[in-house]
């Protein structure tokens, strides 16, 4: 992985051992999250430093966000699921019924945003803080059968208007 400053000069390499590395998250405190093809999340300190994997269970995760109460969200692309820790790394919460879940964003008001790449759809949760919660579907391909309003692509990659 290449770093930059924020004027777009390298700055070096991050981190090293990624096997396919697709998705990133820089926590509150510094450390960075990298989801790597092979089923693992990888852990890493400000600098670039290992400090181990991130959690269990894999197989393909892709997207990782982390909510407003800290929590970490990884999509589990292979296994059609949506894992949820805590800061730490214990499981919380397994949300199922996706379908090739990639990319993921929390709007504004806490919702969370998944790009179903299988389904060629994009599902929005409401997620209710603090554990134990719940994920309530809000539309989607999950929502009472009703067909999605953002429908006939692949999508990889969500953001919010916050994050523009």
């Amino acid at each position: 992985m290449s770093r930059f400053s924020s004027t777009g000069i390298p700055l070096g390499n991050f981190g090293s051992g990624f096997s396919i590395p697709v998705g990133i998250e820089v926590a509150s405190n510094g450390d960075v999250l990298v989801s790597n093809n092979n089923g693992i999340v990888s852990r890493f300190n400000s600098a670039g430093a290992s400090l181990g994997t991130f959690g269990s269970g894999f197989s393909g995760p892709w997207g990782i966000v982390i909510d407003s109460s800290g929590d970490v969200l990884v999509s589990n692309f292979n296994g059609g699921t949506v894992r949820r820790f805590s800061s730490s790394g214990t499981l919380l919460q397994t949300l199922t019924g996706l379908s090739n879940p990639a990319s993921m964003a929390i709007a504004s008001n806490g919702d969370l945003l998944v790009a179903n790449y299988g389904a060629n759809s994009v599902s929005r949760f409401a997620v209710a803080t603090p554990v134990p919660f719940g994920f309530t579907p809000i539309w989607g391909f999950l929502s009472l059968g009703i067909r999605p309003l953002i429908k006939r692509f692949k999508p990889r990659k969500l953001a919010t208007e916050a994050a523009k």
